[in-house]
């Protein structure tokens, strides 16, 4: 029921999106399926096929722990994004003063850069979960994880841009993506054994 229920938001998102107005954010909201569904896959991709293992584990923690891994990825994009604001702040406070301003400014831009690389590695576990859920809901349980973050990306890349309520959903996703990050990152990948 819920994975249908997210089709239909997915279809109602891409055709409001798509009815959007001709100005500056109308056009922006209407590419953002068509810009990001692509960043999105391939981000996921790189992050399934260069940390098998330890998407398996962000994964599991995805599916199993969601909403402690939305809360820890809360935290960790609320500490990394104020600490980015707290060092461009001072940055033109020295600029203000005739300083030179540039290491602040690039300490902060270097502190959002890692943020968003924190997303884009834990997007492969969330979008597989996504996936999973749109393959069952296909009658498909047996795709492969490179098709499940195909399929995963689709409904985000839609939705997203949906103004409110995509921008919710896009921004849970997110979150849920920075804990899965943390999450796999903190427990330890099983060592392997030559049985």
């Amino acid at each position: 029921m819920v994975n249908r229920l997210l089709l239909v938001v997915a279809f109602a998102g891409f055709v409001s999106s798509a009815n959007a107005q001709s100005d500056g954010a109308g056009a922006l909201i209407w590419l953002f399926p068509f810009l990001a569904y692509p960043i999105m896959v391939g981000f996921g991709l790189l992050s399934v096929s260069l940390r098998s293992e330890r998407h398996h584990l962000e994964f599991k923690r995805v599916v199993q722990d969601g909403s402690k891994s939305f809360y820890v990825g809360l935290g960790l994009l609320a500490v990394l994004i104020l600490i980015g604001i707290a060092l461009i702040m001072v940055s033109e406070q020295i600029k203000g003063q005739g300083g030179n301003s540039g290491l602040p400014a690039l300490f902060g831009l270097a502190t959002w850069f890692g943020a968003l690389s924190i997303v884009l590695m834990g997007w492969g576990a969330v979008a597989t979960a996504i996936g999973e859920g749109m393959a069952r809901a296909f009658g498909r349980s047996d795709a492969s994880t490179g098709a499940l973050v195909l399929l995963g990306s689709i409904v985000p890349a839609l939705i997203g841009g949906v103004p409110v309520i995509g921008w919710a959903l896009m921004a849970y996703w997110l979150c849920l993506a920075a804990g899965a990050w943390w999450g796999g990152r903190s427990n330890p990948i099983p060592a392997k054994t030559n049985d």
